[in-house]
Order: C-alpha cells, then structure tokens, then sequence
C-alpha cells in the first residue's frame, strides 16, 4: 500500500500501522503544592547576557525556537518567518533559505528542527507541503515532500517523530485522527498513537506551541488535555513526567477528552489550577508553568537530583548586586546545555529594570551589569540569558 502527496511521489506503508506502546517506565510524579509560596533567595547560581546583534537584515519580531549546536545558535522567528544563524558571541551570521518559490525556497517556516548526528537543519514549509534540508552555514541540501499533514518534527536517531496534531490526512487515513507518528527517514510510517475524534478535532481550537520538545537525545511529547509528559523513541512511549494536583485531581477523564470543545475546556479548567504545557528541563532541572486558580501565573522547579521543588512567586533577595536577579528570572524559554537554560529578555525590559532600582538600589548593582544595561539600544534585537540554577 502506498500514500502520495498527489503530485510528488509515493512511499509504501504497511497498511497495519501498529500503535505506539504506552508505559509508565521511571516516570516521575511530582506533587504541586495547593498554594504557592514565595521565596526571598536567589534561585540562580550564575548567568551571562549574550545580546544579538542587530543589523537591518535580522530585526527580530518573536523568538518561538532556539537550537544550540557547535558554536551556533539558530534563531526561529516565526512572525518574521526566518531562520537566523548567530555565533556564540551574538554575532549575526546569516539565515537559513530564503522565502520563494524553487525547490529550495520555501513559502512559510511553520517549524524548524536540527538533526545534529547529521549536522542538517530542516525547515517545515507547510504552506509548500515539502521539507527543506540545510547544513549549518545556510548551504542548501535537499528537499522532500511532505506525503501526509504534520505540524511539528523532531530527528531520534534514524527515525522521525512527527506531530500532526488535528491536521485533516483524509487522503492518508492510516494516519488520520492520530495525533503522533513515529516514522522512517523519508517519513514512512511505522507507529502511531495518541488517537483523537471527530468531535474533538471539529471542537477545539486550543493547541500547545510545544508539542514536541527535544533536549538532547530525549524527545518529549505533551498533550493539552493531560499533565503527563511523554519520552518518544522507536517504538514507545514512556512517562517523563505526570504533574499531580491533589486538591482537584485529575482534570479531563476519557470520555471529556473524547468530546473536548473550547467551551467544555474553558468550563474545566476555570477557577482551578492547571498546566497548559509551557515547560523546559535539563538534565539537572525542569521548569513548568503552573496557572493557578487566581489566574496567575506561577513557576514549579523540580530538582531531579533532590526531588525537591520551588513553586510560587520569587522575590529579589535583599541587597542583591545582580541585574539578572531582578529579571524574572524562574520562567525560562530555551535551554541552553545539560545545566543551563535561556530566558529571552528585550533590552527596553532590562533597561527599565536596570533604572527602576532608584539611586539607592542602582548603587547596589555591580559594575559589570550597570555598564551592560547602559550600552543597550532601546530597539535592539532580544538578549539571550544564559542561567544556572543553584541546587537546593
């Protein structure tokens, strides 16, 4: 049996697509607390500010990705549609394919991915139904069609993990109303899971921007309407980790999900807490974003070492000397490395920081981060927070 994207070529699928097996493995449960607490201690051990160079070819609207490799980072800026390409240092060295219409053009960058076994970067061009492959200093390598719908992808090993989410493969039904397949290089089915319905898929509009997270190795998925986070490989998935909420339990049962609506999920999830999938984790921490049911927003960080947490608000410990103190600094965006995670800051917040101490305060604040904030221009492209956490 095969499939075809209608003009492009076919690849053969075997027509009994088996299910992803599902277990529990070593998942972790961790207890969120009923009420938040507030912290006066730092949580940081140490940062560095990296700002990205700004020039008239890469104003940056709104990161959405950051990948790490070598001695890059690769910068997605989904509102602008480009892939930029800066050193360590901040300095801008390129983007990655330009937007056209030849088989090494794209129309839209829905989603990017970096295969760094193969030292590739991958373009998902939804608009132009292909995937486009580049090396790391723009170079185009080659393109593929896109035999079946998918919104997001990850590279784990020699297979794709991709996620279609509630996209309509009514042409391809061996993968229509799943929401995860698990695929060969040239994107050959060999497992599924995660299936939806019809109701659900015509009734719901929410959606998570981080379906698919991959830090190292580990290809994580997360589903909306649960608070269990899932490790892809080959053929599994095992639990990550499940977010337990004592006081109301949990939040959807089968049959809700099966029947999700917007309306039934703005019922449910008002006036209680709840994760809605905003979370980052490295090999010594992770990171969740907790909306409580007073509508704020709160960080949970779980130790892995300790098995410890810190869920609430964070104050700025008394006579701290440090600006990166001051910066919000528990809700993070990227990761960085094994142990170090990246907050995205723009310059006019670090400067309005940097000023709203007073006299008093500012004369508190080292040297080095005065002089930082002072040099930054008010309309320059975001600064990368690179930040250790202290252990506890």
């Amino acid at each position: 049996m095969g499939i075809s994207d209608d003009s492009l070529g076919c690849i053969a699928v075997n027509p009994s697509l088996p299910l992803l097996s599902m277990s529990k493995g070593n998942g972790v449960t961790i207890n969120v607390p009923i009420e938040p607490s507030q912290y006066a201690d730092s949580i940081i051990f140490d940062y560095k500010f990296i700002p990205l160079e700004t020039t008239k070819k890469n104003l940056i609207s709104r990161i959405e990705k950051i990948f790490v490799d070598s001695t890059y980072f690769f910068i997605f800026d989904h509102d602008n549609n480009i892939l930029f390409r800066f050193g360590q240092d901040g300095k801008f060295l390129g983007q990655i394919g330009h937007i056209g219409f030849g088989s090494d053009e794209y129309t839209e960058i829905w989603n990017a991915a970096i295969d760094k076994k193969r030292k590739e970067i991958c373009l998902l061009d939804l608009s132009g139904r292909k995937l486009l492959y580049y090396n790391y200093n723009g170079s185009f390598i080659r393109t593929e069609p896109m035999y079946y719908l998918f919104t997001s992808i990850e590279f784990c090993d020699e297979t794709l993990i991709l996620h279609t989410g509630s996209s309509y493969n009514i042409k391809t039904p061996l993968v229509d109303y799943y929401q995860l397949i698990v695929s060969e290089r040239n994107q050959k089915p060999l497992f599924k899971g995660f299936p939806i319905t019809s109701e659900s898929r015509y009734n719901t509009t929410y959606g998570t921007q981080k379906s698919l997270l991959k830090v190292d190795n580990e290809v994580l998925y997360y589903s909306l309407f649960s608070d269990t986070i899932w490790q892809i490989d080959k053929s599994s998935c095992k639990v990550k980790f499940v977010l337990n909420f004592p006081e109301r339990g949990i939040l959807f049962n089968q049959q809700e999900i099966e029947k999700m609506s917007d309306e039934l999920y703005r019922q449910k999830t008002n006036g209680v807490d709840c994760f809605r999938g905003k979370y980052v984790f490295t090999r010594k921490f992770a990171c969740f974003s907790i909306m409580t049911k007073k509508n704020i927003e709160c960080q949970l960080i779980y130790s892995t070492k300790s098995e410890r947490i810190r869920y609430g608000l964070i104050e700025v410990p008394k006579n701290s000397n440090r600006l990166g103190d001051y910066l919000q600094p528990g809700d993070f965006d990227h990761v960085y490395n094994d142990s170090t995670f990246i907050k995205v800051l723009q310059p006019s917040h670090i400067k309005s920081e940097a000023n709203s101490f007073g006299n008093n305060n500012m004369n508190q604040v080292s040297q080095r981060d005065k002089d930082f904030a002072n040099s930054l221009k008010d309309d320059g492209n975001p600064v990368l927070m690179l930040i250790q956490l202290s252990d506890f």
